[in-house]
């Protein structure tokens, strides 16, 4: 019995979704243990273009975290290369290019990880409206801050 058990909560396992909202909870405020938990959950569900461009951004949001140079380094080019590539499989998708949008602009200049905020702002401003609610309303927030875009872009 305890075998069909184990069975039942494996697969269970392999087909759990991470909510947006709780992405975006984490990727705008979660710590470490948030980020490495949420990753592991991301990559234990059914991997979507959603859910690795999710990981991708988690993993640069992670080397922030990180003390070590090598190491911190090391996280954000993992992340970057994931993020960027899911980026080019979807190039219309305009939340995977908010998530680049975000990182772009906090991630430190010596990077060099901010050359695709012109081309990533146009593709968001025109797909906006296909957005659900939600990703709108959290667009709209972080307008608010961003260098790249204005609240009337999406008017």
């Amino acid at each position: 019995m305890n075998y069909i058990c184990t069975i039942l909560l494996f697969a269970n396992l392999q087909f759990a979704t991470i909510d947006t909202k709780e992405f975006y909870k984490v990727f705008s405020n979660g710590n470490l243990f948030e980020i490495t938990k949420t990753i592991q959950n991301l990559q234990n569900s059914k991997q979507t273009p959603q859910s690795i461009a999710y990981i991708g951004a988690l993993y640069m949001k992670q080397a922030g975290f990180e003390n070590n140079p090598s190491k911190k380094l090391d996280y954000f080019r993992q992340g970057s290369k994931i993020l960027d590539s899911e980026i080019s499989s979807n190039p219309n998708n305009a939340e995977f290019r908010f998530i680049r949008i975000v990182i772009q602009e906090n991630a430190p200049f010596f990077l060099g990880y901010n050359s695709q905020i012109s081309d990533d702002t146009k593709i968001l401003i025109q797909h906006f409206k296909q957005l659900d609610p939600f990703l709108q309303d959290y667009i709209k927030q972080y307008s608010h801050r961003s260098q790249a875009f204005s609240i009337k872009d999406f008017q």
